[in-house]
């Protein structure tokens, strides 16, 4: 996002009408932003490139959540799954993962949840974009039987059949217990935290096997936005920061 845009006004002008909101009221001006300003600012050709051409099966975490009209349109076959957790915890959680960065670095997140400053005192209006959030995914979805059977919705992931109806989902399969890859994600419990090697470091800083970090360090995303600006559907701008 702070790459590309289609967007009016542009990244550098949100973030300056943001830096002057929060300072004037302590609310951002433009965020969160609605679904179909972020699909503008991603870019229609670099989001259908990585549904088609990344070789990737799978995607989650910013942007993806609020892509998933796009997504849906693109490719009408894609399953959803929500992670329809209680916002309060989720906002505490979000908070306690994000308060190390620095203003600077944060930027995006003003963006994306409105918020002006990670702290315990955002918590409020995070659990509001959360519960709006589920409430417009579950509006989406609700509109007809095929939509409806697209979706997925755990709101407990301590449940005793939660991974069973999750890869049973993902992968079509009726009998997940012979299914190797279910069978190896019902071997152990759910995970619900980051590795005991991982203490002390930035989460956003590990790497796992997935395609974790900024964007423009993904190979395939570089790859699908290098397609998408030789075919003139996508421009640069100036990096913010």
């Amino acid at each position: 996002m702070d790459v590309l845009t289609h967007a009016t006004p542009s990244l550098a002008d949100a973030f300056a009408d943001d830096d002057r909101s929060c300072a004037r009221s302590g609310r951002t001006a433009l965020g969160p932003l609605p679904m179909s300003r972020v699909a503008k600012l991603v870019g229609h050709a670099a989001i259908a490139c990585m549904l088609t051409a990344s070789g990737y099966h799978a995607f989650a975490d910013d942007p993806w959540p609020l892509l998933y009209a796009t997504i849906d349109a693109l490719v009408p076959s894609t399953r959803f799954v929500l992670w329809a957790r209680p916002s309060d915890d989720w906002a505490r959680s979000f908070v306690r993962f994000f308060a190390p960065l620095t203003p600077k670095h944060s930027r995006w997140l003003r963006l994306s949840y409105g918020v002006c400053n990670i702290t315990k005192a955002s918590e409020p209006l995070l659990s509001r974009v959360m519960r709006e959030h589920v409430a417009r995914v579950r509006a989406y979805f609700a509109s007809g039987p095929a939509r409806a059977a697209r979706l997925l919705l755990i709101d407990n992931l301590d449940a005793a059949d939660a991974q069973a109806e999750l890869c049973a989902f993902a992968l079509g399969v009726a009998n997940v217990s012979s299914h190797p890859r279910c069978r190896a994600l019902l071997s152990k419990p759910m995970q619900r935290t980051l590795p005991p090697e991982t203490s002390g470091k930035p989460p956003w800083s590990l790497r796992y096997n997935a395609p974790l970090g900024p964007a423009w360090e993904i190979p395939a995303w570089r790859g699908c936005v290098r397609r998408a600006n030789h075919s003139g559907l996508m421009h640069k701008t100036p990096r913010d920061g």
